[in-house]
């Protein structure tokens, strides 16, 4: 845009050069026209006038005519330049408009997994990551305390249950014990039984 902009400035400069050499010439040619008619004799309804005022005015004519060519042409030249260079800058101001469209397109863009996806739907994937672990580590840690409580019922019933079986322990032996003491003096009482005999 801001190369189109001097190649604006620089045809409308050409165009009004040529407009005012063009009046220029215009009005050269009119005052000479006009002077040949003021210096012409009157006959009757007709002007006479010189061969040489006419040869000099056809020169200048064909000289005027031949200079407005060569300028029609070189501001046809330039003409054909300048759209040349404004396709040139059109071409080059569309490419780098792709530019910009694919450098936003991939910046606006991620690779996940080797797979491109736009920034949304990879938040969003995220954040539904993120969700999932959150609910299963929620799930995993009921899970953990619904077991906790299940083991440490179970070892509060393994503690009765040894507690128990420790008092059963003492008791067997306890029992043990007595029922050897009571067997000892048994067999004392029978020795001395049997030793009072004899």
């Amino acid at each position: 845009m801001k190369n189109i902009f001097p190649l604006l400035i620089i045809i409308s400069l050409i165009t009004t050069i040529h407009l005012t050499a063009q009046e220029d010439a215009e009005q050269g040619l009119l005052e000479n026209y006009d002077e040949i008619i003021d210096k012409s004799n009157n006959y009757e309804d007709y002007k006479v006038v010189k061969k040489l005022q006419l040869k000099n005015f056809r020169r200048n004519l064909a000289q005027e005519l031949e200079q407005l060519d060569t300028e029609i042409s070189e501001l046809e030249k330039s003409l054909k330049d300048e759209k040349n260079k404004i396709a040139d800058l059109q071409n080059q101001l569309e490419n780098t408009q792709n530019k910009l469209q694919k450098t936003t397109s991939e910046r606006d863009q991620i690779f996940l997994f080797g797979s491109p996806m736009s920034k949304d739907v990879y938040q969003t994937t995220m954040w539904g990551i993120i969700g999932a672990l959150i609910i299963l580590l929620i799930l995993l840690l009921i899970k953990f305390k619904a077991n906790n409580n299940t083991t440490n019922e179970a070892k509060k019933q393994l503690n009765s249950v040894e507690k128990e079986f420790e008092d059963y322990k003492r008791k067997a032996l306890e029992k043990q014990q007595k029922l050897g003491r009571e067997l000892q003096d048994q067999k004392n009482l029978v020795n001395k039984l049997k030793g009072n005999k004899q």
